[in-house]
């Protein structure tokens, strides 16, 4: 077998996930058992009680040690840009911002925010971001870095959402050259004021 070399941590994880599983159920069936034979019932039954309690908080324990990201509430920021005049997206996290995300909704939040034809914004906060759309499509490249030098604020956060049947842009965002973003990024902060 020509794998990864981490079959060993594969086989670790699982058996940890099965004892994580099976630990509730024998101690719960366990209790079962010694209260059915106190009170003098049938232990059978109350074994069988215990032992499904016992697996659901199992599975329980096992989906919060696991998958504990497909339990956290999640928010989706739905940004509203109809006059884009390119394919990025930049958001400045920057807590001096005007500009906060309004959040509603109980367990999958969402927030909606128009974005300037530039497609620069300054926003406040964005710690329960976790998906994003544009114009009410996916993103399709996505890039946060902290705030490069000549730029106020904390975090940088770029999206697209261009389509792959249109021409690239004409004034297309230089992600690698961090002089070049910043100068994208004031040359389009001021156009937007």
């Amino acid at each position: 077998m020509n794998g990864d070399g981490q079959g060993g941590l594969a086989l670790a994880i699982m058996l940890a996930a099965i004892c994580i599983a099976l630990i509730p159920m024998i101690l719960f069936g366990a209790a079962g058992w010694f209260i059915a034979r106190k009170r003098k019932r049938s232990p059978w039954v109350f074994a069988t009680v215990g032992v499904l309690l016992g697996a659901s908080v199992g599975a329980l324990a096992v989906g919060f040690t696991f998958f504990e990201s497909t339990m956290e509430r999640r928010g989706t920021l739905e940004i509203q840009a109809p006059e884009l005049d390119g394919e990025w997206v930049v958001l400045l996290e920057d807590s001096s911002a005007s500009t906060t995300l309004s959040w509603s909704g109980s367990w999958r939040e969402r927030a909606t925010l128009t974005v300037p034809s530039s497609g620069v914004l300054r926003v406040r906060s964005m710690t329960k971001v976790t998906d994003v759309t544009i114009n009410g499509q996916p993103v399709t490249g996505a890039m946060s870095q902290p705030m490069p030098r000549g730029l106020t604020g904390e975090v940088l956060r770029a999206y697209s959402a261009r389509d792959s049947s249109l021409p690239p842009s004409d004034e297309p965002l230089d992600l690698v050259s961090t002089e070049r973003l910043v100068e994208w990024v004031r040359e389009r902060e001021a156009r937007s004021r």
